[in-house]
């Protein structure tokens, strides 16, 4: 209001002097320049006014000038302030905003957490309690916000309790935890695990206390749970048929079954002492490097190998390997290591190989052509007098191919043979007993026939 009547001066002093200024203005234009008579001869008795009209001119002129320019700083100064203020209440508006979700994001938190919470003062006052203290001790929220948490607490509890909340308040320690009992609706014991933290202000006074109320009981249940956990786990890694291991990242063994133990001749402890590294065949860290760094690069679900290790006894022990990660954090995991002992299989299959090969030499030395099919007529071997009598290079040629479709496709009168008219081939099949044939033909590879007999 004042800073609109400061203009309206302002303005009228304007007009003033604008008006003065005029009219000296045209005496002078008419007098002088002009030099009319009749102004002239008045113009004596006009000069003192006109001289007292220029000074007020001029003091009204700088008046408004000052005027002028006051206003210009002040107009500057008000719009400063205006934005500081509007800047103010931009920030304090927005820090509200910020205050009210946090205290939201609080209260959220507070009433959803699992376990009991309650905000208290420092002399006991029930500030704040959530819904799951509420429901373990058996009383509603008005209820309880008209109570003292002394009120609540076990009687053989109390002191203990107060001794802790007065290391807090005495700022020796900045958060504590203890178990405890409370007293619930028809004094039904509560058990607890409770931890209290301290909220102080800004002058470092104690302000609140914030508890953290546990079910004994959930936590004993928890507890037990794991135990139990643990128990099934030790139980199958200690029984497991075959061996198990966790490893080390530097490749240590950590932990070992008995099957594992027994399998290698070592103790528990001898192969806590080890690197699996010291166990293995020479020629066979390399394969164990190489599946591990894949396990390690790409994460399959696990890898899987065959290698030898050394026996206490000094003799190869051959197994099949599994290894899988287990990640307890992104920089802490181990190896989950399966181990099958495969000696037995191993030598059942070089026995086997061993036995092929005998077969196949007294084939080969036959002088007869000896193949042999499957239930199909596909050819599973062919020794080198049969190779020789049907004109192909090597087994390869023949052996995975219908021996009816490369040997035995047409008569000796050049007329297709259907595969189900072939004694051999229907004898292979079990619709007709032992074959016997000795007026029939063969093809050989380059397209020629021969008279054959076969059985």
């Amino acid at each position: 209001m004042n800073q609109r009547f400061d203009l309206s001066i302002q303005r009228a002093a304007l007009i003033l002097a604008g008006g003065l200024g005029m009219l000296l203005g045209i005496r002078v234009v008419i007098g002088w320049v002009f030099r009319l008579p009749g102004l002239s001869r008045a113009w004596p008795s006009f000069r003192p006014m006109a001289a007292a009209a220029g000074i007020a001119a001029s003091v009204l002129l700088g008046v408004l000038v000052r005027l002028v320019l006051i206003s210009r700083c002040q107009a500057k100064a008000l719009q400063s302030a205006n934005r500081k203020l509007a800047e103010e209440i931009y920030d304090r508006e927005r820090a509200e905003e910020r205050l009210l979700a946090n205290e939201e994001e609080f209260r959220t938190a507070f009433e959803m957490a699992p376990y009991g919470m309650y905000v208290s003062a420092p002399d006991g006052r029930l500030l704040l309690v959530n819904r799951a203290f509420c429901d373990l001790v058996g009383r509603s929220e008005e209820e309880l916000l008209t109570r003292r948490w002394t009120e609540l607490t076990h009687p053989d509890d109390l002191d203990a309790s107060l001794a802790a909340r007065d290391q807090l308040l005495s700022g020796r320690i900045s958060r504590m935890e203890l178990d405890k009992r409370y007293l619930g609706r028809g004094g039904k014991v509560v058990s607890a695990r409770v931890r209290v933290s301290l909220l102080r202000d800004s002058e470092g006074e104690p302000l609140r206390l914030i508890t953290h109320v546990e079910d004994d009981a959930v936590r004993k249940a928890a507890e037990l749970a794991l135990q139990q956990r643990d128990e099934y786990f030790r139980t199958a890694f200690e029984y497991a048929p075959f061996g198990m291991a966790l490893v080390t990242r530097d490749r240590r063994f950590q932990r070992v079954n008995a099957t594992l133990c027994r399998m290698l001749g070592y103790s528990e402890a001898e192969l806590l002492a080890l690197n699996w590294t010291k166990i293995s065949v020479p020629g066979d860290v390399s394969r164990t490097e190489e599946a591990v760094g894949r396990l390690e690069r790409e994460r399959p679900e696990w890898v899987e190998y065959e290698k030898r290790y050394l026996h206490k006894a000094g003799h190869v022990v051959w197994i099949r390997v599994r290894i899988s990660l287990s990640l307890e954090s992104a920089d802490q995991w181990h190896f989950v290591v399966h181990i099958e002992d495969i000696t037995e299989r191993r030598r059942a299959e070089a026995a086997i190989r061993s036995s092929e090969d005998r077969v196949r030499l007294l084939l080969d030395s036959a002088a007869e052509a000896i193949y042999g099919t499957d239930l199909e007529g596909v050819c599973t071997f062919a020794n080198s007098a049969s190779l020789r009598m049907l004109g192909y290079p090597d087994s390869q040629a023949v052996i995975g191919k219908n021996m009816h479709v490369l040997t035995h496709h047409t008569r000796a009168d050049g007329s297709p043979y259907p595969a189900d008219e072939c004694p051999s081939y229907r004898s292979i099949r079990g619709e007709v007993g032992g074959t016997h044939v000795d007026d029939e033909v063969l093809w050989r590879a380059d397209g020629t026939s021969f008279p054959a007999e076969y059985w």
